[in-house]
């Protein structure tokens, strides 16, 4: 008998979150989506079986992918996985977005998940200096900057952190600063980090977080 183990928690999917909503895909559609996330063959049947309630056999997901041609090696010619043209299109639509703070192997995964784009990840990384080199000169030059943050208002955004460094001393920090004015809301002093009870008392007293 085969074991198979799922590596991905199925109480947090959220790069899932579409397929699993969507009730109207069919069966070629679902291997599809988790193939281009990247799942192998048996982690395929156990989310199949688990989130869908559809059972197969390892040979009958075999031939589907045959059918749907997809292949964990790229062995076909380059050009023929995707067209430059979907390739670019693509790049250029991410870097415009979040997409513009990533480098090429990232940028390789999120074309996988998000557009279903198979493209080797060296010709990604041609693509992008191409396209973006000024981004990837300053990415290897791995120095911080700073970047925009967009909030619409007054309390339309509160930020929570702690501060952990004195901890062996038994302070452990927390606060929470307004992201639009930079004002502080509240700043406490406790005795753990670890207890989330804690921390959803502090937010909970102090109102609403948005």
């Amino acid at each position: 008998m085969l074991h198979l183990v799922c590596k991905v928690p199925t109480s947090y999917l959220p790069c899932l979150s579409n397929i699993i909503s969507n009730n109207v895909f069919s069966l070629n559609e679902l291997i599809l989506r988790y193939f281009n996330c990247d799942f192998w063959n048996g982690e395929i049947m156990l989310l199949l079986l688990y989130l869908h309630q559809v059972n197969i056999s390892l040979s009958t997901l075999k031939r589907r992918l045959r059918s749907l041609r997809l292949k964990r090696k790229l062995t076909e010619s380059r050009n023929t996985i995707s067209s430059y043209n979907d390739v670019i299109n693509a790049i250029i639509t991410e870097i415009g977005c979040s997409g513009r703070c990533i480098g090429y192997r990232s940028m390789w995964y999120r074309l996988r998940i998000e557009w279903g784009i198979r493209f080797p990840r060296d010709e990604i990384l041609r693509l992008m200096r191409i396209v973006d080199p000024e981004r990837i000169r300053v990415r290897k030059r791995r120095r911080l900057h700073r970047r925009r943050y967009i909030c619409k208002g007054p309390n339309a955004v509160w930020h929570v952190d702690g501060y952990d460094k004195i901890k062996p001393f038994g302070f452990c920090i927390h606060g929470c600063v307004d992201g639009f004015g930079r004002r502080i809301i509240w700043l406490r002093v406790g005795k753990t980090n670890t207890n989330p009870e804690v921390i959803d008392i502090d937010i909970t007293s102090r109102g609403p977080t948005a």
